[in-house]
């Protein structure tokens, strides 16, 4: 009787947990992605009030995953060592005021500079939030949860490139930066006061000796592998077409305002729906079948991109922004269950992996873009999301 009691405290409590992590777990996200990519739909401003080139404005976003990547790295030899609440609040915090900072940079080297060190300061967040997650949260609804801290990242993004458009085009692209740091640390507020401590994992301290031998465990899996290649050119392919999305459609035959194109960022909340679908679809439908499906339509929305049909071309940005969180999501999820053992160890190299990818190619596209035009820079995308296709094909269906 008594045991019985006890199960049934214990179930209660961790119910509550799931409850209060879902409740808030939408926030990391909302704060680090509205300060991460709030730059892209502001390149084209960049680079005529800086003085630099089109390709060269897209460092103000390479290097900031540049940096998330060595943060991320970082990460892996010293993230367990601490509390995973109390490395989520100072990443945020710390981030934030960099994003303040950064407003008063008077050259385009300062700006990329402290771009970098913001990147390297939200990797505290990204390197435990999905370990986070699959340590504290039960199985049934983690799937679910997973899409919902994803969503958080989708509508963050959203929130910062529609903000930083609507902002900058009114006043300056400053006062936007300015902005969207001080709505990060009033985000941060409900953040530390609801979201819940761990409570099934402990700080340990491990010899870099060992965290070596785990990674290279880990990168002599082909299955991971796989799961990495395949993000890497999905993220960089879509880190490219946002990059550059400004620059295309103020062009003919398009010649559309800042203002309206700063709506169409609005369609990150079609995109947010993604990872919140994906996630309950898993529950039921295996995540690689799921991949089979959100690769392809990524490579028909990518080609709607080559029409000079204004409809068109929105109908394939909304497409593949809903496949590509999706993709992520499912991708997520894979390497959540199959890495129980090492979960920060493979989400910090998925997550390394998928930025070097984004901001390589990311930048990489800009010339092919300034060089040979639109549509051979489209028609190189689709080739990488071609190839990430095969790597699904080889995949074993039973993941």
């Amino acid at each position: 009787m008594e045991n019985s009691i006890l199960l049934k405290t214990k179930s209660i409590a961790i119910k509550n947990n799931d409850v209060a992590i879902r409740k808030t777990v939408l926030l990391p996200g909302l704060i680090v992605f509205s300060q991460f990519y709030f730059f892209q739909p502001l390149l084209p401003l960049l680079s005529k009030t800086m003085g630099t080139s089109l390709t060269r404005s897209s460092f103000a976003m390479s290097f900031t995953m540049i940096g998330l990547a060595f943060g991320l790295f970082t990460a892996i030899f010293f993230v367990d060592r601490f509390p995973r609440k109390k490395i989520m609040i100072r990443s945020l915090f710390f981030s934030s005021i960099v994003t303040i900072v950064s407003a008063f940079s008077w050259s385009f080297q300062i700006l990329v500079a402290l771009n970098f060190i913001k990147g390297f300061l939200v990797s505290g967040i990204l390197s435990v939030g999905l370990a986070y997650i699959s340590e504290e949260v039960t199985a049934s609804k983690r799937g679910v949860i997973i899409g919902v801290y994803l969503a958080g990242n989708v509508l963050g993004g959203m929130l910062g490139r529609v903000i930083a458009s609507i902002i900058s085009d009114i006043y300056t692209w400053r006062i936007a930066v300015l902005l969207l740091g001080f709505i990060g640390l009033v985000l941060l507020v409900p953040f530390v006061k609801y979201f819940p401590v761990s409570q099934y994992f402990s700080p340990k301290k491990e010899s870099l000796l060992k965290k070596t031998t785990q990674l290279k465990a880990l990168l002599k899996s082909f299955s991971f592998l796989r799961l990495i290649l395949i993000i890497v050119l999905n993220m960089g392919v879509f880190v490219s077409v946002y990059n550059y999305l400004s620059f295309r459609l103020k062009m003919a035959p398009f010649l559309l305002s800042q203002q309206f194109i700063s709506i169409l960022f609005m369609l990150y909340i079609i995109g947010a729906l993604g990872p919140i679908f994906i996630g309950k679809l898993s529950q039921r439908i295996a995540p690689v079948k799921l991949l089979k499906v959100t690769i392809p339509l990524f490579f028909l929305g990518l080609l709607c991109l080559l029409a000079t049909n204004i409809g068109t071309f929105i109908f394939g940005l909304l497409l593949l922004t809903l496949c590509m969180f999706g993709t992520q999501s499912i991708l997520a999820i894979l390497i959540s269950n199959q890495h129980k053992e090492q979960k920060s160890n493979a989400n910090a190299i998925y997550l390394i992996c998928s930025y070097i990818g984004a901001s390589s190619i990311g930048s990489f596209s800009g010339y092919i873009l300034t060089n040979l035009g639109w549509t051979i820079f489209v028609l190189s995308l689709l080739l990488l999301i071609a190839c990430s296709w095969g790597f699904i094909i080889f995949q074993k269906s039973n993941n």
